[in-house]
């Protein structure tokens, strides 16, 4: 029997982070017999190359469910704080979000947003990757007027350690000071 050599790709979230990589290797493995090779790239396109009867049809394309390994499913399963705050003003807010994560003595790991925020329009700054030392991840699921604080008792840098949020809704951005 003759075999012909087939290749697909699969692309990750960039906010899936490890968790999402390791996710699509293991479906990848499980799913796809007769594998060959796997390829990361880093732009998170993993791609693959397996060996199939000569004769048969394509597989349909590898569907993955990132939607456990998301900042948001992450954010969903803890406890969430809304902090709020008498001041309009952003940078004001703000720090109200991290002062009240400083209260109650937590470490913040990372910011999330929603993939069209209105962050950088209500804080009047260019996009950037990080505000006050915190990387930004963005997910869909997330309202684009909230900014979350995802924050833990021990110093870490994964989400997946998160154990409290704290969420602060933005106010109209023609609203802001």
């Amino acid at each position: 029997m003759d075999y012909v050599e087939r290749n697909s790709y699969v692309v990750v979230p960039k906010n899936a982070g490890i968790k999402g990589l390791l996710k699509t290797v293991e479906a990848i493995l499980s799913e796809i017999p007769s594998i060959q090779t796997i390829v990361i790239g880093a732009d998170g396109r993993i791609s693959y190359t397996w060996l199939a009867p000569e004769g048969t049809e394509d597989k349909k394309a590898l569907e993955v469910d990132f939607t456990d390994v998301l900042p948001y499913a992450i954010i969903r399963n803890t406890r969430v704080v809304e902090v709020t705050t008498q001041d309009p003003g952003p940078r004001v807010a703000l720090v109200e979000l991290y002062n009240k994560a400083a209260r109650e003595r937590r470490y913040p790991i990372c910011l999330v947003a929603g993939t069209d925020t209105h962050l950088w329009q209500w804080l009047k700054e260019p996009l950037c990757d990080a505000l006050f030392g915190c990387s930004i991840l963005y997910d869909p699921e997330v309202p684009d007027d909230v900014l979350i604080l995802c924050t833990s008792y021990a110093r870490t840098t994964n989400i997946a350690d998160t154990d409290c949020a704290f969420k602060l809704t933005m106010l109209e951005v023609g609203d802001a000071k």
